[in-house]
């Protein structure tokens, strides 16, 4: 299948904002653990977090 520039930005957007949701709502229950800074030398853990992500359900890209 195909998949043009724009069809893939528009999908790694729609991917961020529901990680920014999905790790605010952790934060804040559990900050120790989903802080909202990654400090000097682990910035690097951003991609790993948000590969990491459950998806439960692939419509959830379509939420946002």
């Amino acid at each position: 299948m195909s998949q043009s520039l724009s069809e893939f930005i528009d999908e790694q957007m729609k991917l961020l904002a529901v990680f920014q949701k999905y790790w605010v709502e952790k934060h804040a229950k559990d900050p120790d653990n989903y802080p909202l800074i990654m400090e000097d030398g682990n910035e690097g853990l951003w991609l790993e977090q948000l590969q990491e992500m459950p998806l439960d359900k692939p419509e959830q890209l379509h939420d946002h």
